[in-house]
């Protein structure tokens, strides 16, 4: 007779250990059922799903973007860059075998790019923002040593002064200023999801330009 059977209390403690990672797995498996429904219903068109996975699925993307880069406001800038395009391109959207997985490595890419172009974007701003007093001086005289540098400082200043008033200055605070966007809120007596979209905005307009 098998040792388990004369022991019904062992029986008893293995079923205790074996029911929990059973129920486990059957959450799993309804809650990415779910998740596929949510993401059908988002190819289809629906706001709502939007709404829903975004509020699931934002704190995981933030808590993974701080193994990357520790500045929430860039990294909730990303999110809804993430998910701003994921609603732009929604008719070409394809299913997902996991829509967990399928959000972190697009959200990861985002991140990545914009690391990297922060850093870019902030130096040429530094040496070219119109009426910024770091322009003057030795790193003007430089730039005019570098024939092809000045034909991007010119473009870039021309595609500065096309900016609308509200995002130029938006910019500015952000970039060269680097205000928070709760500060950026307060000076310009608008809401922060506008203030976003005040530096989106001219950030999409100036390598629109710039392309």
């Amino acid at each position: 007779m098998p040792e388990n059977s004369k022991n019904p209390k062992s029986n008893r403690n293995a079923n205790r250990k074996i029911l929990p990672l059973v129920g486990y797995y059957k959450n799993q498996q309804e809650e990415k059922l779910e998740d596929e429904v949510l993401w059908e219903s988002l190819r289809q068109g629906s706001r709502a799903a939007l709404s829903e996975i975004f509020l699931k699925f934002n704190p995981i993307l933030i808590n993974y973007g701080k193994t990357i880069d520790r500045d929430l406001e860039m990294l909730e800038d990303c999110v809804q860059e993430l998910f701003l395009c994921i609603w732009n391109t929604r008719q070409k959207l394809s299913q997902v075998n996991s829509v967990k997985y399928y959000l972190i490595v697009s959200f990861r890419r985002i991140v990545l790019k914009q690391v990297e172009r922060r850093g870019n974007f902030k130096r040429m701003l530094n040496n070219i923002f119109i009426e910024y007093p770091k322009f003057e001086s030795s790193v003007e005289l430089n730039l005019v040593r570098d024939q092809s540098h000045m034909e991007l400082v010119k473009r870039v200043k021309l595609a500065m002064e096309n900016l609308p008033i509200r995002q130029k200055e938006a910019l500015k605070m952000r970039y060269i200023d680097e205000k928070k966007y709760i500060e950026i809120k307060e000076i310009m007596d608008i809401s922060i999801s506008n203030a976003r979209k005040y530096v989106y905005k001219a950030i999409k307009n100036l390598r629109k330009s710039l392309s």
